[in-house]
């Protein structure tokens, strides 16, 4: 991803059914052009809910996104 857009974005986690230890982390995001795009991604230790991360994405294409997972342990917290 070379031109690179940075965006914060809500994301929840979902457990799911099989296998019964695995969860689901949704995200949603906007662009630049405030149109939405999100995505989501299987992982085992995450269990915060409803908290912000940091997206990565592609200003050519949106839908190529990347969530730094690493901010998902830490609170943020946006303030003017």
């Amino acid at each position: 991803m070379r031109s690179n857009g940075i965006a914060l974005a809500p994301f929840r986690v979902v457990r799911l059914e099989r296998p019964p230890f695995m969860k689901r982390v949704i995200y949603q995001f906007t662009d630049d052009q405030g149109e939405y795009h999100g995505g989501s991604f299987r992982t085992f230790f995450c269990d915060m809910k409803d908290e912000l991360t940091v997206i990565f994405f592609d200003e050519a294409n949106p839908e190529v996104s990347v969530p730094a997972s690493a901010m998902m342990f830490h609170k943020l917290k946006w303030t003017e």
